[in-house]
């Protein structure tokens, strides 16, 4: 077991401190069981008794991309690089790692500097499809896809991105069917198949009954089994305290979610509620910034596991957990399906729902959902707001409304 590994490897250490080995391989053994930050400390201490080995190096990168401290990331590869800069696989992690940063130039760059090495390197191709996906061009994304799927069939998240690929492109019948065959491969990967039930809620030939089922199924294999017993909570029942309100989210940033958030966020009364911003946001921007600066707390939970989000949402002693994101994009329902607040809401991300039983209420209005048959195709309990359940804020950059021309001309053009 990893436990056993690492009580092993650390008795050698105390045996030979000196042994760079040691220290490498006790990082992979923790990194593997989750504990990153204590990863990165082993790598800090074998890189003690020799900042050049190349190995170390890369494991580093690694671990600090997955805890979101990108910039350290890229360092340790660049030197990695320096050191061999014929080896595919670093400049493969150098360009995934420029990607969630946002160079998307650079990200193309250093996927092409590691095809061009080893060109029949199938993730190369797929993170290269990555970028051109998130840039726009989706011809070329979908042709990277292909190649990477050309190169090795069984690739799961190559036929997962090619059905995002295909589904910006407005071809939803050929995605539904790439996000199958990503589960049919790895049926245990709960992003393809919310990606699955977020582009049966755009196919005009779906069914609502269809929809339902498909949400049931998700919440069945991924959500259920993570707590046999009722959660005890430490929320206090002290009266007269404030209400804590948690928000999770990967659009706390320019994107349509925050419009409808943040004049939420802002008329929240703080005498009675206390706001905490769970943030999946690998890319913070100003709206992040004034999200940030107007809740009372903020915690990016990038690079964080389910399990220790729970845990911090349970130190935080969230009463009311809302996810604003449903089956769409980054979500991270699985950290819903653990049940960390007491009461636990899906409001404003997505239309539809999340077939989590774990979560208690969606907030919706009658005309979005009318009483009726909606009542029945959701697992959560629908609580219908009498003013409608969307609050829009215009972007700051869109301009003033102007004055219809008709007001001058005197008809409708």
């Amino acid at each position: 077991s990893h436990c056993k590994a690492a009580q092993l490897i650390s008795r050698a250490i105390q045996s030979n401190p000196h042994e760079l080995s040691y220290y490498n391989n006790l990082s992979v053994v923790l990194q593997e069981q989750g504990l990153i930050e204590k990863a990165v400390e082993n790598c800090r201490k074998a890189l003690f008794i020799d900042p050049d080995n190349f190995e170390t190096l890369v494991n580093l990168g690694n671990y600090l991309k997955e805890l979101g401290r990108l910039d350290e990331a890229g360092g340790c590869y660049n030197k990695a690089i320096s050191l061999k800069p014929d080896n595919a696989e670093v400049h493969y992690n150098l360009g995934s790692a420029l990607t969630d940063l946002g160079y998307l130039d650079l990200a193309v760059t250093s996927f092409r500097k590691a095809l061009a090495i080893k060109p029949g390197y199938a993730k190369a191709h797929r993170n290269l499809g990555n970028v051109f996906l998130e840039q726009g061009f989706l011809s070329e994304a979908i042709n990277c896809y292909q190649e990477a799927l050309a190169l090795k069939p069984d690739l799961a998240s190559a036929h997962n991105n090619l059905g995002n690929a295909l589904k910006d492109r407005g071809y939803l019948s050929e995605a539904i069917a790439c996000y199958r065959k990503a589960l049919a491969i790895k049926p245990d990967n709960p992003s393809a198949h919310s990606n699955l039930i977020f582009t049966l809620n755009c196919l005009p030939n779906s069914t609502r009954d269809e929809i339902y089922n498909e949400s049931l199924l998700w919440g069945n294999k991924h959500g259920e089994g993570f707590s046999a017993d009722k959660p005890v909570y430490p929320n206090t029942l002290k009266k007269n305290r404030r209400l804590r309100i948690g928000y999770l989210s990967p659009d706390f940033r320019s994107h349509s979610v925050a419009y409808f958030f943040e004049p939420v966020l802002k008329t929240h009364n703080r005498d009675t509620v206390e706001v905490f911003c769970y943030a999946n946001v690998i890319r913070t921007d100003t709206v992040s910034g004034r999200i940030q600066t107007v809740a009372d707390h903020w915690l990016s939970i990038v690079g964080k596991n389910d399990a220790e989000v729970v845990e911090r949402i349970r130190q935080d002693r969230i009463d009311i957990l809302v996810d604003l994101a449903g089956h769409s994009a980054k979500n991270r329902l699985l950290v819903f399906a653990r049940k960390p607040a007491p009461i636990q809401v899906s409001w404003l991300g997505y239309p539809n729902t999340t077939g989590l039983r774990s979560i208690d209420y969606r907030l919706t209005d009658a005309i979005a959902d009318p009483v009726g048959d909606a009542d029945r195709l959701h697992s959560e309990q629908l609580v219908r707001l009498e003013h409608g359940f969307l609050c829009y804020q215009p972007d700051e950059s869109a301009p003033d409304v102007s004055t219809p021309p008709f007001v001058d001309r005197g008809y409708i053009t």
